[in-house]
C-alpha cells in the first residue's frame, strides 16, 4: 500500500440492513483505494482516531484484507444501529475499540 491519497470522509460509506446482515454500500472512490490499496495500512490506522473518518478507515481496512468478518450483530466489529425508518446511527466513541482491534490484528503503525 503506498499513501498517495487521504481517508475519505464517513459520508462516502452508507449501509443497509440484508437478511445476511450489515451491508457498506460506498463510493467508487472507496472501491478504488480498496482495490488498489492505495492508502497505507498506518494512514488508516491513524484515521480510526478521527471521528469523521473512522467508518471509512475501518470498511477500507475490512475489505482490503483477506480475513473472515460477521455482518451481524455487528460489521467486522463496527456497532450499526439501523431504525425503521432507515437511519442509520453510529457511536463514534467506538473508535478507539475499533483501533484496538486493528492494531491486534494487523500491528501498531
Amino acid at each position: 500500500m503506498s499513501s498517495s491519497q487521504e481517508v475519505p470522509n464517513n459520508e462516502h460509506i452508507s449501509w443497509s440492513g440484508t437478511r445476511y446482515g450489515y451491508h457498506p454500500n460506498y463510493s467508487e472512490e472507496i472501491g478504488n483505494i480498496v482495490k488498489h490499496q492505495t492508502i497505507s495500512k498506518p494512514a488508516l490506522l491513524s484515521a480510526l482516531l478521527k471521528k469523521h473518518k473512522f467508518i471509512a478507515a475501518h470498511v477500507i481496512l475490512t475489505l482490503s484484507g483477506e480475513m473472515k468478518f460477521e455482518t451481524f450483530p455487528t460489521w467486522n466489529k463496527l456497532k450499526i444501529d439501523i431504525a425503521a425508518d432507515g437511519t442509520v446511527k453510529i457511536d463514534p466513541e467506538q473508535r478507539y475499540e475499533l483501533l484496538e482491534y486493528w492494531e491486534n490484528n494487523i500491528g501498531s503503525p
